[in-house]
């Protein structure tokens, strides 16, 4: 097919003996709500009309340095592909990823979760009651011990308690 009426808009090399020519050839003409856009295939041969056509519009040079580009945009999506999908089945570390921090609640006080994650809301816990400026002035060390004793979360709020209001 002998492309008229339009001219060439971009074109790549895709093959490495650079003798087929993928382009994109804008038509002057076409009916509304059609693409004026096209791909085609053009062989590097100076018989034929479309490629001496396509190098009135740029040069070897050029349609080198256009198949570079390509490349190197093809190597860069792929790359973010595979990184997007060993990020999405856990194949590698992200160190910007968000932690999943656990939260907890209030039935949490009374209820504490199983394992390390009670033992360590009951520490938590105690170390905020340790920084009250209640418990820091106070010389009641009998109070202190039952702080530290406390053994559920509970219990470390109602020393607390002690010391804020008695």
């Amino acid at each position: 097919m002998i492309l008229k009426d339009g001219k060439f808009t971009w074109a790549r090399y895709v093959s490495s003996k650079k003798d087929y020519i993928e382009a994109t050839w804008m038509r002057n003409d076409v009916p509304e709500g059609t693409s004026p856009y096209m791909q085609v295939s053009v062989r590097a041969d100076l018989e034929s009309e479309n490629y001496v056509t396509l190098l009135n519009t740029f040069t070897t040079d050029e349609i080198s340095i256009m198949t570079d580009q390509y490349s190197k945009l093809q190597a860069e999506d792929f790359k973010a592909f595979v990184k997007e999908m060993a990020l999405s089945y856990g194949l590698v570390y992200d160190p910007n990823a968000e932690r999943d921090v656990k939260v907890h609640s209030v039935d949490h006080i009374f209820e504490p979760p199983a394992g390390d994650d009670g033992t360590d809301l009951l520490f938590n816990v105690k170390l905020k009651i340790f920084d009250l400026k209640e418990v820091i002035d106070s010389e009641d060390e009998d109070l202190k011990k039952e702080l530290r004793e406390a053994d559920t979360p509970l219990k470390a709020l109602y020393v607390a308690g002690k010391f804020l209001f008695e």
